[in-house]
C-alpha cells in the first residue's frame, strides 16, 4: 500500500522542518522528492518501496545526479509560476 508510511515524519534538509512521508513522495506533483532515498533510508525500506510503487522512468530520475542549485531554483520558480497561472 503506497500510503503505509505517510504519517511518518522526518526533518527535510531543503525546507528545514519536519515533513510527513506523504509530502516527500508527492513533492513534485506526483513525483517523489529527489532526496527521498537520503532522507528515509534509515527509517523505512525506501529502495524497495520506490521500486514497488513507481515506474522505471521515475526510479531512474530519482537516481540521476542532482541538478546544480541555480538550475534547481529556476525549475522551482517555473513550477510556482505554472501553479499561479492555474489559479
Amino acid at each position: 500500500m503506497i500510503t503505509q508510511y505517510d504519517e511518518l515524519e522526518a526533518r527535510c534538509p531543503r525546507l528545514g522542518h519536519l515533513v510527513k512521508f506523504h509530502y516527500c513522495r508527492n513533492e513534485q506533483e506526483s513525483m517523489p522528492c529527489h532526496r527521498i532515498y537520503n532522507c528515509w533510508f534509515q527509517r523505512i525500506p525506501i529502495q524497495s518501496f520506490v521500486q514497488a510503487h513507481y515506474d522505471h522512468s521515475t526510479v531512474e530520475a530519482l537516481t540521476a545526479p542532482l541538478p546544480d542549485k541555480v538550475a534547481s531554483l529556476i525549475d522551482l520558480i517555473e513550477q510556482a509560476q505554472r501553479r499561479s497561472d492555474k489559479d
